[in-house]
């Protein structure tokens, strides 16, 4: 599965792993094209990264570091009710990682970080996404230059036309 999967497993007293089964998977999109911004179905994971146990709940917090979904997604599984549920939403080109539950006293907190926002998948995605109008003008330079650093979301979309 191209949207990868969480497992879950059963261990033994050795904490040796003896039963092993899918959890939860991503699902690709029947109708990706080329150039799409999400690989996989959005309300499903893709390519799980980090994961982090709610015991006191019974849940799993999951979360992503993919080219499969265009912003990487938080979710909760529930493993009572078997229910994906997606809590959070990173800036585009970032990663989710370090998710953990932590109980102070008789509150509840969970966090995670944002890993290099507008980052990495931003410079793949904009020269397909873009295209050269004015090829003597100035701003066209401009936008070329912002793809090529990743900084095109600081540009006007007035810069670039869209395909």
């Amino acid at each position: 599965n191209s949207c990868g999967c969480v497992m879950e497993m059963d261990v033994d007293d050795s904490l040796s792993t003896i039963n092993a089964r899918m959890l939860t998977c991503g699902v690709p999109d029947p109708t990706f094209v080329p150039g799409d911004a999400d690989s996989c179905l959005t309300n499903h994971i893709a390519n799980p990264d980090n994961v982090a146990m709610i015991p006191d709940y019974n849940q799993l917090i999951i979360g992503e570091d993919t080219g499969g979904h265009q912003n990487d997604l938080i979710w909760i599984w529930d493993f009572n009710t078997k229910a994906l549920t997606r809590i959070a939403s990173t800036p585009y080109g970032s990663e989710t990682t370090s998710p953990y539950w932590y109980t102070v006293g008789d509150w509840n907190y969970m966090s995670f970080v944002v890993q290099h926002p507008y980052g990495e998948s931003d410079q793949k995605k904009c020269h397909p996404k873009w295209v050269k109008t004015y090829p003597n003008d100035p701003k066209q330079k401009e936008c070329e230059d912002s793809c090529a650093t990743g900084e095109h979301l600081r540009v006007l979309h007035a810069v670039c036309k869209p395909k």
